[in-house]
């Protein structure tokens, strides 16, 4: 949807923009919308036959502290943006569908990221005027791409400069202010651990065209705990608890044959002990 119309219809018919606030790109599903300012994002939910039941959600950018991108995979007819807030309640989690075809989800994807990680030089080629910033989202990269060739590796860990020119081009997903520091594999799955984050990549249905990605900031994880294998043990296992509701605890294995779990301890010590991850 032209952003620019949507701006106009917010800020003269509705009245409810702030004065500085300005419609970045808009997107409809079917009879819902979805605007992302430069302050916010607004979901207008229709209700009824007549559809004169209109619900406005505002969702503040600084409440959103974990995010996920879901391409559409073959059966699908939507993508997917998942929003987890600070809300505790009602909007813990919120979910937003797209078009499959009719958006760029991973460009939506990184302008989120922008947005959450104060990444100002990617953040200002979306925000620098509402004109054409629509267009720019649609089509492009929807699929994980070349990246599900690493899959095929055998290794539990993965070079993470490799997985980081991957994640920089085929998908873009990660910013230009950062890099993977620490990757590893688990069947199908990335733990994709960044100078900024905990990127999740969750490969689904037998195609692979269906990826889920995941954001989790180092800045809401409160704790981490490592967990040694047992006797009978083939995998050791890291625990990540994080101040998000519904995100409140992650673990994740590695193999011991392949991997040293107090590596784990040391990088995550260094991220949140030391605070030495970039804001």
């Amino acid at each position: 949807v032209d952003a620019n119309i949507i701006n106009t219809e917010f800020h003269t018919n509705l009245r409810f923009m702030m004065d500085d606030e300005y419609v970045v790109m808009a997107f409809k599903n079917r009879r819902d919308l979805v605007v992302f300012t430069n302050m916010r994002i607004i979901q207008a939910d229709t209700k009824g036959m007549s559809g004169q039941k209109v619900e406005y959600i505002s969702i503040p950018y600084q409440s959103v502290r974990c995010f996920s991108a879901e391409s559409a995979g073959s059966w699908d007819r939507d993508s997917e943006i998942d929003l987890y807030t600070s809300n505790t309640w009602t909007l813990s989690k919120v979910s937003l569908d797209f078009r499959k075809g009719k958006t760029n989800i991973i460009a939506i994807q990184k302008f989120l990221a922008s947005i959450v990680f104060q990444n100002h030089d990617d953040l200002v080629q979306y925000t620098a005027n509402s004109q054409g910033n629509d267009a720019m989202l649609t089509g492009g990269i929807t699929t994980m791409g070349g990246l599900l060739d690493l899959l095929l590796d055998n290794t539990v860990e993965l070079d993470a400069a490799m997985v980081d020119h991957q994640l920089h081009n085929d998908p873009s997903i990660l910013m230009s202010n950062e890099h993977a520091v620490k990757v590893w594999r688990e069947n199908r799955d990335l733990w994709v651990y960044t100078t900024k984050r905990l990127l999740l990549v969750d490969v689904k249905g037998f195609s692979g065209k269906k990826v889920k990605y995941k954001s989790i900031p180092y800045e809401w994880m409160t704790g981490f705990a490592v967990e040694t294998a047992g006797h009978l043990d083939c995998d050791a296992e890291v625990f990540l608890y994080n101040d998000i509701p519904s995100q409140a605890k992650k673990m994740q294995k590695i193999l011991v044959s392949k991997g040293n779990v107090f590596d784990m301890h040391v990088h995550l010590t260094n991220k949140l002990l030391f605070n030495s991850c970039e804001k």
